[in-house]
């Protein structure tokens, strides 16, 4: 599971792309903790949020990212019916 967010561009989901404005389809009230603009979290691997120059490292596991991405096939759904 892996959640990849760089600005509020482009989120990438267990490595898939999707548009930022779509995946607040998912959760309206997601932003990255601390109003940082990136986070990184492979769970069990590596779990960090960002603006660019400070780092803060967070739990490798992390229910709410879980959910997130246990979500995908929803989003998809989501954005199929919105298209």
């Amino acid at each position: 599971m892996n959640l990849i967010h760089y600005g509020n561009e482009v989120v990438t989901v267990n490595d898939t792309d999707y548009k930022f404005c779509d995946f607040l389809k998912l959760d309206g009230e997601y932003s990255v903790p601390f109003g940082l603009s990136i986070r990184v979290y492979e769970r069990g691997a590596v779990h960090y949020i960002s603006d660019g120059f400070t780092t803060i490292h967070l739990p490798k596991v992390d229910q709410y990212c879980d959910v997130l991405c246990a979500r995908e096939s929803e989003l998809r759904r989501l954005i199929r019916i919105d298209s």
